[in-house]
C-alpha cells in the first residue's frame, strides 16, 4: 500500500472515530439524562391533575338525604339521608376524612385523596364508608399510581405519559447531541491539527526550497505516514541542494578546462606579437593542438547535454554485444602496438542486445582507450564478453595505475581526474558520456580497482534481446 493511500485510510479512520465518539456520547448522554427527566415529567402532570381537582364538590341528595363537602385543610363534614339511597361524599386533596351515614338502607361514603386512590363504603351505617374514604387518601406519594387511581380515562392517562415520555426523550436527545458536537469539534481538532501541522510546515518548506534554499529540511512527525512524506522531502531537497552543488561545480570545471588552452594560445600569440616568439611549425602545432582541445570540451559537452536531455536520437536494432567490442579493438590495436600495450580479446559467444551499433561503439572506444592510456609499456588490457545472468557484460580489464578506494566512486563525474594522472590530455567527460549511452540503452556501467597499481576492470552489463 503506497503512502497516500495508507494516509487517506488514516484520514478516514480518524474522522470515523470522530462518528463514533460523538455517536457514544449521544447515546450515554440520554441514557443517563432520559429517567430523570422523564420523572420530571410525570411530577408535573401530577402537580397540575392535583391542582385541577382540588376544588371539591358534595354529593347530590338521595331522595331522603342531603349532599356534604369537606374542604382542604382536614375538616370534617358530614352529611345524613333522612330516607334510603343517601349519599355522602368528600373530595379533597388534604387527606382529610369525610363520611357519610345514612339513616336508612343504602348510605354510601365516598372519598378520593390526593394519591389517586379511591374508596368507596356502602352500607347500613355511613361510618363504614368514611373508614374507606381514610383508606384511599392515603395512597399519595406516587405520581403513576394517582393517575392510575385518579378516576380519569385510561386512554387520556396513557397520552398523556406517552407525551412527557417524549417530551423526556427530546430533552435528553438534544442534551446528549449538543455535547456530543462539542466533544466532535475539540477531537477533530487534535486529529486534524496532528495532520495538517506536519503537512503546513512541509507546504512552507517546499515553498523556501522553490527561492533557492536547498540546505532546507523538515523536521519528522511521529505519524508512520507523515514521517514517510516528510522524509521524501528531504531526500528530494537533498538531491536538488547536491545537483545545485554540482551544477556550481561544473561551470567552475568547464570554466577550468576552457581557461588552459586559452591561456596557452593567449600567451602564444602575445608572444608572437611582441616579437619574443619566432614564428614556426612547433608555436603554430601547438596553437592548433589547443584550439583543438576546446573543441573537444565543446562537443563533449555538447554530447553530454543532449543526451542527459534525451535529445540524441539513438537507432536501436538488434546487433550482437561482443562483435561491436571486438571490432573496435581491433581498430584500436595499432594504437597499443604503437605503445607497446599487449591487446587481448576474449569473445567466446554471441551476445544479442537491442542497441545503437554506433553510440555502443563509442561507449567502448572510450573504455578501451582509456585503459591503454593509464597502462604504462609492457602492460596489457583484455576485452572480455559473456552471458550474466539476463545480461551481455563485456569488461575492459588493464593493468595500469589502478584506482584508489576515495577515487573509485567518482571516476564517472564530469571532469575528474585522479590525482596521479594530473596532465592527462582527455577532458575528463568521456566516462560521463559512456554511462550515459549505456544508461539508455536500459543497462549499467561499473569500474573496480583493488587499489593504486593494480588495475582496474570497467564492466558494461546490458539486457539480453
Amino acid at each position: 500500500m503506497n503512502l497516500m493511500r495508507r494516509l487517506n485510510v488514516r484520514l478516514f479512520l480518524s474522522y470515523l472515530v470522530v462518528v463514533i465518539v460523538g455517536g457514544l456520547t449521544v447515546f450515554l448522554t440520554t441514557r443517563l439524562l432520559a429517567p430523570t427527566i422523564f420523572v420530571d415529567e410525570l411530577e408535573g402532570l401530577r402537580l397540575r391533575q392535583g391542582q385541577t381537582e382540588a376544588p371539591g364538590n358534595g354529593g347530590g341528595p338521595g331522595p331522603g338525604g342531603t349532599g356534604s363537602t369537606s374542604g382542604p385543610g382536614g375538616s370534617d363534614d358530614s352529611g345524613t339521608g333522612g330516607g334510603s339511597g343517601g349519599t355522602g361524599s368528600t373530595l379533597g386533596p388534604g387527606g382529610s376524612d369525610g363520611s357519610g351515614t345514612g339513616g336508612g338502607s343504602g348510605g354510601t361514603g365516598s372519598k378520593v385523596g390526593p394519591g389517586g386512590g379511591s374508596d368507596n363504603g356502602r352500607g347500613g351505617s355511613g361510618d363504614t364508608g368514611g373508614a374507606h374514604g381514610d383508606a384511599g387518601g392515603a395512597d399519595g406519594p406516587n405520581a403513576a399510581g394517582f393517575l392510575l387511581q385518579s378516576g380519569s380515562d385510561p386512554a387520556a392517562e396513557d397520552e398523556e405519559i406517552e407525551k412527557a415520555f417524549l417530551k423526556a426523550l427530546d430533552r435528553a436527545l438534544l442534551i446528549g447531541l449538543l455535547v456530543s458536537v462539542v466533544i466532535a469539534i475539540l477531537l477533530a481538532g487534535v486529529v486534524s491539527g496532528r495532520i495538517m501541522q506536519p503537512i503546513a510546515a512541509i507546504r512552507s518548506a517546499a515553498r523556501r526550497l522553490a527561492g533557492g534554499h536547498y540546505g532546507e529540511r523538515v523536521p519528522l512527525p511521529a505519524d508512520p505516514e507523515l514521517s514517510e512524506l516528510a522524509e521524501d522531502f528531504n531526500e528530494l531537497a537533498a538531491t536538488l541542494q547536491e545537483t545545485e552543488v554540482r551544477r556550481m561545480q561544473l561551470v567552475s570545471e568547464v570554466s577550468h578546462e576552457l581557461r588552459t588552452p586559452l591561456t596557452t594560445i593567449q600567451g602564444y600569440m602575445e608572444g608572437l606579437i611582441d616579437g619574443v616568439i619566432e614564428p614556426g611549425e612547433e608555436v603554430f602545432a601547438s596553437v592548433a593542438d589547443e584550439a583543438a582541445r576546446l573543441q573537444r570540451v565543446a562537443a563533449d559537452l555538447s554530447m553530454l547535454s543532449r543526451i542527459e536531455e534525451g535529445a540524441v536520437p539513438f537507432r536501436f536494432e538488434a546487433i550482437d554485444l561482443s562483435a561491436v567490442a571486438e571490432r573496435v579493438a581491433r581498430r584500436l590495436r595499432q594504437q597499443f602496438e604503437d605503445q607497446n600495450v599487449s591487446l587481448d580479446t576474449r569473445m567466446d559467444e554471441r551476445l544479442p542486445v537491442s542497441g545503437d551499433p554506433d553510440r555502443l561503439a563509442q561507449v567502448f572506444t572510450n573504455l578501451i582507450g582509456n585503459a591503454l592510456g593509464h597502462t604504462p609499456a609492457g602492460g596489457r588490457v583484455v576485452v572480455a564478453s559473456r552471458k550474466e545472468g539476463d545480461a551481455a557484460r563485456v569488461t575492459v580489464t588493464d593493468t595500469g595505475h589502478g584506482i584508489s578506494t576515495e577515487d573509485l566512486g567518482r571516476v564517472f563525474d564530469r571532469f575528474f581526474r585522479a590525482e596521479q594522472e594530473p596532465h592527462s590530455t582527455g577532458t575528463g567527460i568521456g566516462l560521463t558520456i559512456a554511462r550515459s549511452i549505456v544508461r539508455s540503452h536500459g543497462g549499467e556501467v561499473t569500474a573496480y580497482s583493488e587499489g593504486l597499481g593494480k588495475g582496474a576492470t570497467f564492466t558494461v552489463d546490458i539486457p539480453l534481446a
